[in-house]
């Protein structure tokens, strides 16, 4: 997208609260790179060790590196955002940090749709769920009007799932 005029690259993480760094734990496959530290016991984290041909969990750990931080709703004040159609949070179990820091445009209704990537195994020891995202989206209009389950549980230690929020002005 670098070369579309449309598209703004920003090599910024987005969370709770604006200031300071967060270490990136860069993964051998960068999609998974995460702020978190595995869960070492976990069947994600076991079946990622076979996955990769490595001995143990902090070998899936490519390298670490300090990240700045903003929050979402900071970025859009300075920015002058004043409409977004899609706003798509994939942060590998950070999610929660994210929509934290997003409260303000959300409660605003500044987002038509939310696309949210659901980690819900315990990859990173604390599992997320729909009840702390909901506190926040369902008080402000966002209704949930469509989910993809990736994987069954069966057949991959995986569990995550797409879940579509739409904003009630759209309804």
């Amino acid at each position: 997208y670098h070369n579309d005029e449309r598209v703004i690259i920003n090599q910024t993480a987005l969370g709770e609260e604006r200031g300071g760094y967060l270490k990136l734990n860069q993964t051998l496959k960068s999609a998974t790179s995460t702020f978190n530290s595995y869960k070492t016991d976990s069947p994600y984290v076991r079946h990622k060790v076979k996955v990769h041909g490595v001995s143990e969990p902090s070998e899936l750990i490519a390298k670490s590196i300090d990240i700045k931080i903003d929050t979402l709703d900071d970025y859009i004040e300075r920015n002058n955002l004043t409409t977004i159609d899609l706003l798509k949070i994939d942060v590998e179990g950070f999610e929660e940090s994210v929509i934290s820091g997003a409260k303000r445009s959300i409660a605003s209704g500044l987002y038509k749709l939310i696309e949210i990537e659901l980690t819900l195994d315990d990859r990173f020891g604390k599992r997320q769920n729909f009840f702390n995202l909901e506190k926040v989206l369902v008080p402000n209009g966002y209704t949930i009007c469509a989910f993809n389950d990736k994987y069954s549980i069966l057949e991959k230690p995986i569990f995550n799932l797409d879940v579509l929020y739409v904003h009630q002005s759209l309804l």
